[in-house]
């Protein structure tokens, strides 16, 4: 993966929530994937949880496609031009992940992604990491 686009796109992720959540939390989840890629390649899953304006189904449909806004009276009044989550859809894909959106309208919203990684460790590694933890 590569860890600039993925940080660009969470901080992206992260600052659309804040913007959309008036007041309320806004929640950060990285985890496992449950399932990995077709060439078994493990997953992980990003996920960023607010509990602001929600967005409509008819919304949803189009959220991800460029130059469209969910409710441009309110994208406008926070400086929305409607290209960021396109851009990102993009880069997800380009990275052989997927991204979506749940949401419930007046009830906030999840926008996440999945992406695959590699080990960056071989088995032997990990063990050598457990024992030099072990030894310290």
């Amino acid at each position: 993966g590569d860890s600039q686009r993925v940080r660009q796109a969470l901080t992206a992720l992260v600052s659309n929530s804040v913007k959309f959540t008036p007041s309320g939390s806004v929640q950060l989840q990285v985890k496992r994937a449950a399932q990995s890629d077709e060439m078994g390649t493990p997953k992980l899953y990003f996920a960023v949880s607010d509990t602001g304006v929600g967005i409509t189904a008819e919304a949803r449909e189009k959220i991800f496609l460029p130059f469209l806004q969910a409710d441009g009276s309110f994208s406008r009044r926070h400086n929305g031009i409607g290209l960021g989550l396109s851009i990102y859809k993009q880069l997800v894909e380009l990275m052989g992940g997927e991204i979506g959106i749940e949401s419930t309208e007046g009830q906030g919203s999840t926008f996440w992604f999945t992406l695959p990684f590699e080990s960056a460790y071989s088995a032997e590694d990990e063990l050598d990491l457990r024992f030099m933890d072990y030894i310290r």
